[in-house]
């Protein structure tokens, strides 16, 4: 039986956060392969911002795993992009929701805007 204090305590590491960044990668590239095959069928302007939504995520945690992984199997220390890697990872995370925030109201304004037409 696996002791969930071990389990936390490892995901507190480098490495499990490297094991945290590397599921999440996976999830979000398939979530975006999965709405870039619905936008190929159905050409809608909400599926293409939700694709770039979750490709900026990816991008993120594509980043995210490539630093953890050189500081857990290269050379390099993590404090040598402590600082960069924040603002690079909030930045990104930022410009993703408001672009899934975006895919979301889109409907809903032209909607409005079809409704004040008439």
């Amino acid at each position: 039986m696996i002791d969930i204090h071990l389990l936390f305590r490892f995901l507190a590491t480098i490495e499990g956060h490297l094991v945290k960044y590397f599921i999440e990668l996976i999830l979000v590239v398939f979530v975006t392969y999965m709405i870039s095959s619905e936008y190929s069928k159905d050409k809608r302007l909400e599926l293409k911002y939700l694709i770039y939504g979750f490709a900026v995520l990816s991008l993120e945690k594509l980043i995210a795993v490539f630093i953890f992984a050189w500081s857990v199997f290269g050379s390099m220390s993590i404090e040598f992009f402590q600082n960069k890697f924040v603002v690079i990872d909030n930045s990104l995370e930022i410009l993703a929701l408001v672009l899934l925030a975006n895919a979301f109201v889109l409907p809903q304004y032209f909607k409005e805007t079809r409704i004040n037409k008439r």
